[in-house]
């Protein structure tokens, strides 16, 4: 993980380096931004609620 990752969720932003997590439901409109020219690397775990 590395680089710096903006993170749009719903009507909220918030900027993500390296190492730094976030936890959002992920049916909330989201946009992700890398707002450098460096790459960014980032690891998704997505969890599905069983019913």
């Amino acid at each position: 993980m590395e680089g710096t990752l903006k993170i749009s969720v719903q009507d909220h932003e918030y900027e993500l380096d390296s190492y730094d997590t976030i936890r959002f439901m992920g049916n909330s409109p989201h946009t992700y931004i890398n707002p450098t020219n460096a790459c960014t690397v980032l690891h998704f775990v997505i969890a599905h609620r069983l019913t």
